[in-house]
């Protein structure tokens, strides 16, 4: 909330401080968390956790990411901006190697216009910028004002040397420079992007992958070595456009069902090339009725490791959903579907994967109570929560539901009846929760 205690992008919006305690905040996998593919990046959980990154000149440290043309997910920049109107302070704690260091903050805007700010760290230091002070920028082509939605933000490292982060922090001006310690996290848990009902278990058979009733007709295609253990689907992929074809037992309702959630493990490295241990790129593909082709989504960007990854396949344009090499690009509602398939990975060589789970859902809704569960990250004794709603995503001038909840660690619910603390009943619509 940008409003909060923290007033820290990573608190606020992520529910998760940049103090590298986990792979979530920087991934330590070359051309995800730092770039080039040849970037040294590695995390260790000494002394709170620190960040470490070497490399050649004009490595990256990649704080927030986002990969051009594609369907955006988790923390990606495109689904959690940064807001630069709210947070223009940046400070971090670190140690350079040389003295000083050739440094810069560079930035890409929803335009795709570049921002830098160049810096000069010496040795261990904790010190703050003022992102939105022009006369740091740089020339052009790279001079974009710190202002509006920010969907990159990286750290440059000039002639190449060694990063050691501590933590970083982007906050508001009037917010403090030091971590907070000691003041809660809060973290809505459900209702989620994830949604409500599922089309796979309405028809009483989720895609869960607990044996070969969860693959359609069409079967699978370039996948080898299949097996099913643990209700998880285990093979390699052998080539480009590797599929699974998902059971439709009924017709489906793409203007209902469009949160589409997958939840997969791959092993192996990070890289795009069209050669064996690249194509880490997925994507969905459908075959409405009788059109002549399939259609398909912009690529899924893909990681090494497990990957829970949720999408709106009702975007805006309609056409946004489709990659822009498609034929037929008729966005996903408005149609019904003869075959709907996952296509794991385009990597021409052998990759093993472990498939858990595939759902689309609807919008989460509730007729007289909706369980809204909620919890504290930082587990802080004696806290109390205020729950608002608003209809406006992203936006905190809503109505609150509840004030001075006890919050207990672990999971907290509060059962909501659609009404406001004054007892009024809100009117029907969708509503985010903060």
């Amino acid at each position: 909330m940008d409003r909060s205690t923290h007033g820290d992008y990573a608190t606020d919006v992520l529910s998760d401080p940049w103090d590298f305690m986990n792979d979530e905040d920087v991934p330590p996998i070359p051309l995800v968390g730092a770039e080039p593919p040849d970037a040294s990046i590695t995390r260790t959980d000494d002394n709170g956790g620190h960040l470490i990154v070497s490399g050649r000149a004009g490595t990256t440290i990649k704080l927030v990411r986002t990969w051009g043309e594609e369907l955006a997910w988790g923390r990606d920049g495109r689904v959690e901006p940064i807001h630069a109107e709210t947070y223009d302070q940046i400070t971090l704690n670190m140690c350079v190697s040389g003295r000083p260091l050739n440094m810069a903050f560079r930035w890409f805007n929803e335009f795709g216009n570049e921002g830098f700010f160049p810096f000069f760290p010496v040795g261990c230091e904790t010190r703050t910028y003022d992102l939105a002070d022009p006369k740091f920028h740089g020339p052009p082509p790279a001079n974009a004002p710190w202002s509006g939605k920010i969907v990159r933000f990286e750290l440059l490292i000039g002639p190449g040397g060694t990063v050691d982060l501590d933590w970083v922090r982007i906050h508001r001006p009037d917010a403090s420079a030091q971590p907070v310690v000691r003041v809660p996290i809060p973290r809505i848990v459900t209702p989620n992007e994830e949604g409500g009902a599922d089309y796979a278990s309405v028809n009483g058979n989720p895609w869960d992958f607990c044996g070969p009733d969860d693959i359609g007709s069409l079967g699978t295609g370039n996948i080898a070595g299949i097996s099913f253990r643990g209700c998880d689907m285990y093979g390699q992929t052998l080539g480009n456009d590797s599929f699974v074809d998902l059971p439709l037992r009924s017709d489906m309702n793409p203007d209902r069902y469009h949160r589409a959630t997958v939840d997969v493990c791959y092993s192996g490295g990070m890289s795009f090339a069209d050669a064996p241990g690249g194509g880490m790129n997925a994507r969905f593909a459908w075959l409405r009725r009788g059109a002549p082709m399939y259609t398909e989504t912009q690529d899924i960007i893909i990681h090494p490791g497990c990957n829970r990854m949720t999408f709106d396949m009702a975007t805006l344009p309609p056409q946004a959903v489709n990659d822009e090499n498609s034929i037929l690009k008729e966005g996903w509602r408005g149609q019904t579907f003869d075959h709907l398939r996952f296509d794991l990975d385009e990597d021409p060589g052998v990759r093993n994967f472990q498939l858990n789970e595939i759902k689309f859902a609807d919008d989460a809704a509730f007729s007289d109570t909706y369980p809204i569960t909620f919890q504290d990250m930082a587990a802080v004794r004696g806290t109390t929560a205020d729950i608002f709603v608003t209809t406006g995503h992203n936006s905190w001038d809503g109505a609150q539901i509840a004030e001075g909840i006890p919050v207990n660690r672990g999971i907290n619910t509060f059962t909501w009846d659609g009404t406001d603390t004054t007892g009024t009943k809100l009117p029907n619509g969708t509503y985010w929760c903060g």
